[in-house]
């Protein structure tokens, strides 16, 4: 059970008895997210998903609001297919996805984008782990962790 004072479990605190050290199961958990959303690992299962989806007509949508989504387009774009570390893969994907799922092209935009999100907050998590391993094995946590951007 979270005991009190655990208010996130995804940063502070395991929500079971462990019967392997506290830290480690933290590094271990760590180590995962690091991979899982590293720039290579992401996108390539955007890549994936957009290679295997079928998507009919219908399921579309509408022209209503692509001004908005061209704008959303457009920061994406410079945030993530000039950013090092991404912009290999934001191109490789949305080329190859324009070229062999045109209509997968939204579908695929709209998960890259979400990896905005998801590299913001895997950052938040690992810094709350660091801080977290640091208070358990009583060494000093290293300021500033980050997800590795690099791919």
């Amino acid at each position: 059970m979270q005991r009190p004072g655990d208010a996130d479990q995804a940063t502070s605190g395991l929500n079971f008895t462990p019967s392997r050290p506290r830290a480690e199961i933290l590094g271990d958990y760590a180590s995962i997210l690091r991979r899982l959303y590293s720039p290579q690992s992401y996108f390539n299962r955007v890549l994936t998903l957009a290679r295997r989806l079928r998507r009919h007509p219908k399921q579309l949508g509408s022209t209503r609001g692509r001004g908005t989504e061209i704008v959303a387009l457009a920061r994406v774009i410079r945030q993530l297919g000039f950013g090092r570390g991404t912009a290999w893969y934001f191109w490789r994907d949305v080329l190859t996805v324009l070229r062999t799922r045109p209509a997968n092209f939204e579908a695929a935009i709209h998960l890259i984008a979400l990896f905005l999100h998801f590299r913001r907050h895997t950052e938040f998590v690992l810094n709350g782990l660091e801080r977290n391993v640091a208070r358990l094995t009583g060494e000093p946590a290293e300021v500033g962790a980050r997800a590795d951007r690099s791919g």
